[in-house]
């Protein structure tokens, strides 16, 4: 849902027609942020990008799952999963 983007804060607020707002509020977007600081240790890298990447891979690394779904709302995005 994003998370990953860097764009996101403890500060960070939704509005009510996100649907993100049920999952990252409260403790649950401070939860969030320290799974991607963890992810972003495990990965040594902060680059938007090569996050991205990283998840994608780390879905289909295992042996029953052969399809992503990630999200995309524009080309770039579509681009870049690709």
């Amino acid at each position: 849902y994003g998370a990953l983007t860097g764009k996101f804060t403890e500060d960070t607020t939704f509005t009510e027609n996100d649907f993100r707002i049920r999952r990252y509020t409260g403790s649950g977007l401070k939860n969030i942020l320290e799974k991607v600081e963890a992810f972003k240790k495990i990965t040594n890298t902060n680059e938007k990008k090569k996050l991205l990447s990283y998840a994608i891979k780390f879905a289909l690394n295992h042996e029953a799952v052969s399809t992503t779904i990630p999200g995309i709302r524009n080309e770039q995005q579509a681009i870049e999963n690709c």
